[in-house]
Parts: structure tokens; sequence; C-alpha cells
């Protein structure tokens, strides 16, 4: 007779926090009570009905309930199996979010193309990507779009060599280009816009189809701590989590791919002493840091992971700790290289101490504020 599981405390709380968003979701599906939604939140449209290709959705789960029960089966796998797993995954993710996607759009890839905002229309109209870049903190509280105001200047510039090389491929340009027009042709932020620069919005698509790839790092984490048995299934559930499927195709998906890699890397440089993953932490943080100030976070959660599992392993009064000091000495020099660089080439000299006010929104107390 096969023994009973003991109840440890990691999964009590598992089960309990299982519980609890069944719980919550059940109550957001029925709208009751009404405090749980908070009273800034209210239903604007009615919850659609389920149409002809809500057969998705069960199948999606039947599809990762299938795999979970294959990987969850022990002995050792092979690498070429656990490879074809990983691959399979990869390709899995971008597919379920475009099931859900397609519960309530026609056009499955519409809402992510257009959610883009003020970045797509910035980038595809840039002429000189340099300019743009120096004269960005000068212009942040006068873009059209609220959040091109608080962003560095990298995803404008992403759409603007997304342009470019759409370009140089007009064949491809005119029909990416054209299939993009149709998603909304009224649009008045589109016009004007040519093939090229229409065809550049397809940038989020790619964020869809590289979201998968986030698979690859938390599997090697996972099979570090739990064993390759939980790695695997920690990777069987990651194309499932609702962030990922409900916020498909925008920039944070890119920047869960972005944590993961640099926990990653962190803990290659930190605990195995490998310098280079010390060298490719900074520079993955310094070059993020130039589409996202959430590179800062993300490095300091990096670095915060691996130096405790390096003090959990060999404790305060090893002189290797001083791994995570040049770690952290090495990314905030990185990144202060690629940030000095901004403000000193800024346009408006007077200005440039005003730039943490502009990307966060603070006012002086003397009433100044970023012009």
């Amino acid at each position: 007779m096969r023994p009973r599981p003991q109840l440890t405390l990691p999964v009590i709380v598992a089960i309990i926090a299982l519980l609890l968003s069944a719980l919550y979701v059940a109550g957001l599906i029925a709208d009751w009570p009404g405090w749980l939604r908070g009273s800034n939140w209210v239903w604007v449209r009615r919850v659609p009905s389920p149409g002809g290709r809500f057969w998705l959705m069960p199948a999606a789960l039947g599809v990762g309930l299938a795999l979970g029960a294959w990987v969850g089966r022990g002995g050792a796998w092979p690498r070429r199996r656990t490879a074809l797993l990983l691959a399979g995954l990869v390709v899995l993710a971008p597919l379920l979010q475009l099931a859900v996607a397609a519960q309530h759009r026609a056009q499955p890839l519409s809402l992510v193309v257009l959610s883009a905002g003020g970045f797509w229309q910035e980038g595809a109209r840039i002429e000189s990507p340099l300019a743009f870049a120096r004269e960005h903190a000068a212009r942040m509280p006068g873009y059209a779009d609220v959040h091109v105001r608080t962003q560095p200047p990298g995803w404008p510039l992403g759409y603007w060599a997304l342009t470019r090389g759409f370009a140089r491929f007009p064949v491809a340009a005119e029909a990416v280009g054209r299939r993009i027009h149709r998603y909304d042709c009224l649009a008045p932020e589109l016009a004007g816009l040519d093939t090229s620069q229409l065809a550049a919005g397809s940038l989020r698509v790619v964020i869809i189809l590289a979201s998968g790839l986030g698979i690859l790092p938390l599997y090697a984490i996972g099979r570090r701590f739990v064993g390759a048995g939980s790695a695997r299934l920690a990777a069987v559930g990651y194309g499932y989590l609702p962030a990922l499927l409900v916020f498909s195709g925008r920039f944070d998906v890119a920047y869960a791919l972005l944590a993961l890699v640099a926990v990653w890397l962190a803990l290659r440089a930190v605990v195995d002493g490998r310098r280079g993953a010390a060298v490719g932490l900074a520079v993955l943080i310094a070059t993020s840091s130039f589409f996202t100030f959430t590179a800062l976070a993300i490095a300091g959660l990096a670095l915060l992971i691996a130096a405790a599992v390096w003090l959990g392993a060999h404790g305060w009064r090893d002189r290797s700790l001083v791994r995570v000091g040049w770690g952290g000495g090495g990314v905030a020099a990185a990144v202060g290289a690629v940030l000095g660089w901004s403000f000193l080439t800024s346009p408006n000299p007077p200005g440039r101490h005003r730039l943490p006010f502009q990307v966060f929104g603070w006012k002086k107390k003397t009433g100044d504020t970023a012009r």
C-alpha cells in the first residue's frame, strides 16, 4: 500500500492559498459581495457569454492536467525527453494566451497590438534615434500618453528599430501592416502611418511569442532547489499563470522573463562563482533599465535571493561573501553608466536634476514642476 504524503507546513499553506484563490475567483464571477472588488471598480459591461470558442478553455485545462500527470511521475528523465518537454511548453505558453484572448475578441491579437499606448505612435515617427534618446528626459512631460511620460526611451526606440527593419522588406511590411490596420482602421493614432510603421505594431506579438522562454530559467532555478521532478511541474504551471494569460503581450510579461533570467544569473554569479554570469547580469540590468525602471527593483530582488542562498549555505563569516558586494557593485556601476550617459547628453542641462521628479511624478515643495 502506498504511504500517504505528510501534511507539512508548505503543503498546508499551498492548500489554503488555492482555496482562497478559488473563492476569490468565484466571487468575481458572481460579482458578490460588493466589497470584494472595491468601491472604485464596477463592471462596465456584462460578463460575455461563452461563445463558439469556449471549447478552447477546457481543452487548454485538459492539456495542462495531462502534462502535469505525465511529468509528475517519479523517476529520472533523459535529457532528450526533458528538452522536448521544455520546447513544447515554450510553444504552448503563447497558444494558451491566444486561447484566453479568443474568448472575448474576434481577432485575439487586436487588443495586444492596439493597447501599446503612445509607445508605438511615438516610436514609429522617430527620425533620429540618437536625438530622441538625448531629448527624451526634457520631452517627458509633453508626451500625449501618460505611460510614455514615466518610462525610459527604450520601448519607443524598439518600435523605431522594428519600423526600419520592416522598411527593408516591403512585401512583409505590406502584409503585416495591412492586417494590423484592419484591427482599428478608423483609429486617429494610426492616421498617416505607412505600412512599415503600421507593421511595427507587431512588437507586442513578438513579446507573446517570447513569453514562454521564461520556462527555461524557471526550470533551471527549480532544479537547483527542489529537484528535476518538481521543476518540471513548475514549468508546466508557468504557462497557466493568471497574470500571464490576462496581460498577454504587455510589457509586464517581458519583465517576468527578465526577472527569471536575472535570478538565474545572480545565482550563477554569487553561489557558483561564475564571472561570466556576473558580467551578463550587469549587462542585462543596465540594458533593461533603458526600457523600464522596474529593472532596478528586479536587480535588487535577484541579488537578495542569491545572497540569502549563499548565507544559508556558508554563513556570514565566509570571505567569499564579497561576491555579493562585487555583483551588486557591478550592476550599480552598469546602470549608473547608462543613466549617467542619459543625464549628461540631455539638451536641457538646467532640467537634468528634475528627471526623478518627472519619472516618478513627484512635485517639489516649492511648487516647481518639471517643464
